[in-house]
C-alpha cells in the first residue's frame, strides 16, 4: 500500500475522544476485511486526537470500497462524516509522519509476577500526554486504551503494511504524508 489518496472523517459529536473511538471501531472492522490496504493518520495530533481522522489508500477504488462499506453505518453517521476523497500531490516533498501504536502490555503479558513494565509504559504514555482511543475488544470483551504516538519521518519509499487499526508498528514501520 502506498498513501496516494485519502479521505477525512470529521468528528461531529463531543466528547471527541469518544466519537473518535466509535469511528475507529467501525474503521477497524473495515480494515480487517482488507488487511494492509488502509493507513490511519491524526492530522490534529498536537491537540490530542483532534476532530479529524484521515484514512489513506493506494487508489481511489480502494477508498471507494471503504466508503461503500461505511456508508450504511448508523454509528459512523452518529459520530462523524466523510469528506470527498482527495489525492496526495505528486512527488509530495513532505513533511511525513509515522503514526505508531504505543503498546502497553496486558496484565497477563507481564514477564514477572510483580513486574512493572505495564505500569512503566502507562506512566510513559501519560507523561508524554499521548492521545488514545478508549477501545473494547470484540473478541474478549476487555477494555483498553489504544495509544498513538506521532514521529517525524521521511518517505522511505517502501510499501505500507498497517496493522488492523491502520497504524505503523515497530516490525512494519511506515510513514504517511503529514498534510494539514
Amino acid at each position: 500500500m502506498r498513501p496516494l489518496f485519502y479521505t477525512d472523517i470529521l468528528l461531529k459529536t463531543p466528547p471527541y475522544p469518544i466519537a473518535a473511538a466509535g469511528v475507529l471501531r467501525i474503521l477497524h472492522a473495515g480494515f480487517t476485511l482488507a488487511p494492509g490496504r488502509y493507513a490511519l493518520a491524526l492530522p490534529e495530533y498536537e491537540r490530542g486526537l483532534g476532530r479529524k481522522l484521515r484514512v489513506f489508500a493506494s487508489s481511489r477504488d480502494e477508498l471507494d470500497e471503504l466508503v461503500d462499506y461505511l456508508k450504511d453505518s448508523t454509528k459512523l453517521h452518529q459520530f462523524g462524516e466523510l469528506t470527498y476523497p482527495a489525492t496526495v500531490p505528486d512527488n509530495y516533498p513532505g513533511p511525513w509522519a509515522q503514526f505508531k501504536r504505543f503498546r502497553i502490555p496486558s496484565r497477563k503479558a507481564e514477564r514477572k509476577q510483580d513486574g512493572t513494565l505495564r505500569l512503566r509504559r502507562m506512566a510513559e504514555a501519560d507523561a508524554q500526554a499521548l492521545p488514545y482511543f478508549p477501545i473494547s475488544s470484540h473478541s474478549n470483551g476487555h477494555a483498553f486504551r489504544l495509544y498513538v504516538t506521532k514521529l517525524a519521518a521521511t518517505d522511505n519509499g517502501t510499501d505500507c503494511q498497517p496493522d488492523a487499526y491502520g497504524l505503523s508498528v515497530s516490525s512494519r514501520a511506515f510513514s504517511v504524508p503529514d498534510l494539514p
